[in-house]
C-alpha cells in the first residue's frame, strides 16, 4: 500500500511538471538517468516513466523495476489509472504509451 501510494503521488507531481518542461514526442526514461531536459528532477531508482506527447497532451505510465503495478493517465483527464497487467516484477516496463491522453486507460485499467 505504501508503494502505490507513493507511486500515486510521485506521478501526480510529474503530470503537473511535464507541460512545462517542453517534451514532445514518446519515450522512456528509467533511473538513475537524468536526461538534459530534466535537470532539477530525478527519478528514485528502479522507477521508470514512459510517454508519448503530442503538442498540447501527454499520456504517461509508470512503474517501480521491484513491483508488478503500472500507474498511467493523461494530460486529458484528471484520474490515475493502475493495472497489474503487462507488467513483470522485477523488470523495467519499457513499452510506450499508445496515445498522447488517457484514452489508452479506459479498457482494463482500474481509476484511482
Amino acid at each position: 500500500m505504501k508503494k502505490s501510494l507513493t507511486m500515486f503521488i510521485f506521478f501526480v507531481c510529474l503530470a503537473m511538471l511535464i507541460p512545462s518542461i517542453g517534451f514532445a514526442g514518446s519515450g522512456s526514461l528509467t533511473s538513475p538517468a537524468n536526461p538534459t531536459n530534466l535537470q532539477s528532477f530525478q527519478l528514485s531508482k528502479g522507477v521508470t516513466i514512459t510517454y508519448d506527447c503530442g503538442a498540447n497532451s501527454y499520456g504517461l505510465i509508470t512503474s517501480h523495476q521491484q513491483g508488478d503495478t503500472l500507474f498511467g493517465g493523461g494530460s486529458n483527464d484528471s484520474a490515475v489509472y493502475r493495472t497489474k497487467t503487462g507488467k513483470t516484477e522485477g523488470a523495467a516496463y519499457t513499452t510506450v504509451p499508445t496515445t498522447s491522453d488517457s484514452s489508452q486507460f479506459h479498457s482494463g485499467w482500474t481509476a484511482m
